[in-house]
């Protein structure tokens, strides 16, 4: 999974390509239909490849929370409802990580990282790792 270059923007909607930097902001394309989007040094903005989660012990990074879903999901989009209650986001997340932080990530976060996942799924941006092992067995049973 490479998410080095994709950010998100405040007070836009959705996922953004960065493709270049100028004086004045960012010029980035939308993942989702690709529309160019030029942004000022005043919005905020994060890169994907920068986020981390809060868990007990060590933090992880949104790449490894999106691999673990990824995996879970196997490859699908996600089978919670985008608009599910604070009790279900959080019951879901458990199911992936176990050590997440309860307290300090809160189900905004969790449904902020779901819509994520959807949109980088629908832009082709994940995909899942088949390592030669599981190719092996799946050959074997057929």
């Amino acid at each position: 999974m490479y998410l080095k270059n994709i950010l998100s923007i405040s007070e836009y909607p959705g996922l953004f390509e960065e493709r270049a930097q100028t004086n004045v902001g960012k010029v980035a394309i939308t993942l989702i239909d690709e529309k160019r989007v030029i942004t000022s040094l005043s919005k905020q903005y994060s890169m994907l490849s920068e986020i981390q989660i809060y868990c007990k012990g060590n933090e992880i990074t949104l790449i490894e929370v999106l691999e673990k879903i990824l995996n879970h999901e196997g490859g699908k989009s996600l089978n919670i409802k985008p608009k599910a209650n604070a009790i279900d986001l959080h019951a879901y997340f458990l199911g992936i990580i176990e050590k997440y932080d309860t307290n300090r990530v809160c189900s905004s976060d969790i449904n902020k990282i779901n819509q994520w996942y959807n949109i980088l799924l629908q832009s082709k941006n994940l995909r899942i790792k088949v390592n030669n092992l599981k190719q092996i067995n799946l050959l074997t049973r057929i």
